[in-house]
């Protein structure tokens, strides 16, 4: 896994461990495993190379990278498929809390998306608090744009009143155990249609409650979002 951190002083990682305002938080930036598994490496290797700002110690390798997988609790089966669903991936890190025996009524898991990586402590800060309280949360902004809906893909059908509309972010906070137990009563059909780790709760009827998100908090699927990352990245490092 190539790995690399965004520049930082001593001083302020400890502050950034101590949840004592640091000037920033400390950032690390990898391409995990599975999306090594996944896409084409030479794709990969430009994409780090274009972007030494988030890769500032890359160097490209004269052979092919060959991943390593963590362990997780299932042998042999570290991702269920090329790329790692989330709900999934969720699912494995509350069976290895289990198989630890520290899995409780109590015990709270909070999940990030790795391609949000502008995330703010106010936001975890603000799930963690919300996990302790409820069954359920997720971080959401309201909905900008008005949404179209069409089921054949060629005309519109719907369009719903955007003041009831919101967008999803990460973290998303559970109780484990709950979500756990959610999860294992769905069936097989409605488990091919998830889409994320709240949706279980939706489905199960349980209330999932909102935390304000930022818009800052971006998801880079397009290589455009790297710019604008890295632009929102160098203004903080300011």
């Amino acid at each position: 896994m190539y790995v690399s951190t965004s520049s930082s002083s001593r001083d302020n990682l400890l502050r950034a461990i101590r949840f004592e305002c640091p000037n920033y938080i400390p950032m690390t930036f990898h391409i995990n495993a599975a999306c090594w598994n996944h896409y084409d490496q030479n794709a990969l290797l430009d994409l780090m190379e274009e972007h030494p700002f988030l890769f500032p110690d890359f160097q490209r390798p004269e052979v092919p990278f060959i991943p390593e997988y963590d362990d997780v609790a299932r042998a042999g089966q570290p991702y269920v498929d090329d790329f790692g669903c989330r709900w999934e991936t969720v699912m494995n890190g509350i069976r290895h809390i289990e198989k630890t025996g520290n899995l409780t009524d109590e015990t709270i898991i909070v999940t990030h998306d790795c391609v949000r990586p502008l995330v703010t402590k106010r936001i975890i800060c603000e799930n963690i608090e919300g996990g302790q309280k409820y069954t359920a949360c997720n971080t959401v902004v309201p909905a900008t744009d008005t949404i179209m809906v069409s089921k054949n893909g060629e005309t519109i059908c719907e369009v719903p009143d955007r003041a009831y509309l919101y967008q999803s972010q990460t973290p998303q906070t559970f109780k484990a155990k709950a979500l756990k137990e959610c999860y294992e009563r769905l069936t097989e059909e409605e488990k091919e249609r998830l889409t994320d780790a709240c949706k279980i709760m939706v489905l199960s009827g349980i209330p999932v409650h909102m935390i304000q998100g930022d818009a800052k908090n971006i998801k880079i699927t397009y290589a455009q979002d790297l710019k604008v990352a890295e632009t929102l990245l160098e203004r903080q490092d300011a």
